[in-house]
């Protein structure tokens, strides 16, 4: 909800989204957004960093491995 009012306020500098990194991946998990995260909005400066983490079942001896099992068994993959 957020990002939708900001995208919609004028572009006069007085309002600023901050975001998570969430902000850059929302267009591929959701294609009905009221705006475009890539094209509405100017990043300005970075705040904070965030670690990532790949999680895996015990089967994934690997993440090689884990990959390989994720391009044969796509419908398995969340």
């Amino acid at each position: 909800m957020g990002p939708a009012l900001v995208a919609k306020s004028p572009a006069d500098g007085y309002t600023v989204l901050v975001s998570t990194s969430a902000q850059a991946y929302s267009a591929a998990l959701r294609k009905d957004l009221p705006y475009n995260p890539l094209k509405d909005f100017i990043p300005v400066a970075p705040l904070t960093s965030q670690p990532y983490v790949i999680v895996a079942g015990r089967l994934a001896a690997s993440l090689a491995y884990a990959s390989s099992l994720r391009r044969h068994e796509e419908s398995r993959v969340y």
